[in-house]
């Protein structure tokens, strides 16, 4: 999961960017309060209708299955072969006419290792302009989504690399506590091996 996002932003070709910048994911379809000109049966009607772009945020090349589970809450899921994910909007309504939506998600794959979280907030900042296009029915702006990403690299580098160390003491750690005995082959596969050689001679 954590080469395609970087992939997609190398080639979205953005540097900089602020991170959860408070305009970023506005669009047009927006009051000045956050929320939206609609109901909530239009709002779940909108984001169901909603298609992804394949191999781009926020599911990338994961296949995913849009669900009204309830209570307002729009659901998408699905797995692939190196990671899984679990996306949810949740409707509120803030009068007759008018709701406001709060995107999030769950993530990743394990070789995301130290990266993980900023591999988190970038699925979380994709899927959520996902969610604001599906419901002003426009496009994605990929642009959005790749400012805001470096924007969250550069916040998540030094945890990362704190992480990586960290990982890299424990597992030095754990090698050192081994037994060399264990790497040694039994007995009696080093005897077969001598004779099948002999045989060869």
């Amino acid at each position: 999961m954590r080469e395609l996002i970087l992939g997609c932003l190398a080639v979205a070709g953005v540097g900089g960017g602020v991170f959860y910048g408070p305009d970023l994911f506005k669009g047009d379809g927006r009051n000045s309060d956050g929320s939206y000109a609609m109901s909530e049966a239009e709002a779940i009607s909108r984001m169901m209708a909603a298609q992804a772009p394949a191999g781009k945020p926020p599911f990338f090349d994961i296949a995913v299955e849009a669900n009204n589970i309830g209570d307002g809450v729009v659901e998408w899921a699905g797995a692939g072969s190196h990671a899984a994910i679990k996306c949810q909007a949740k409707v509120a309504v803030v009068s007759e006419t008018s709701v406001k939506v709060t995107p999030s998600c769950l993530g990743g794959g394990p070789s995301d290792g130290a990266a993980a979280g900023m591999t988190g907030d970038m699925i979380n900042l994709g899927f959520a302009e996902f969610v604001a296009a599906g419901l002003e029915q426009r496009p994605m702006d990929m642009r959005k989504w790749a400012a805001q990403s470096m924007g969250a690299v550069f916040k998540g580098l030094p945890a990362a690399k704190n992480q990586a160390l960290q990982m890299d003491a424990e597992a030095r750690a754990a090698r050192a506590s081994q037994d060399p005995a264990d790497f040694e082959l039994p007995e009696e596969l080093d005897q077969s091996h001598l004779e099948t050689y002999s045989e060869t001679e």
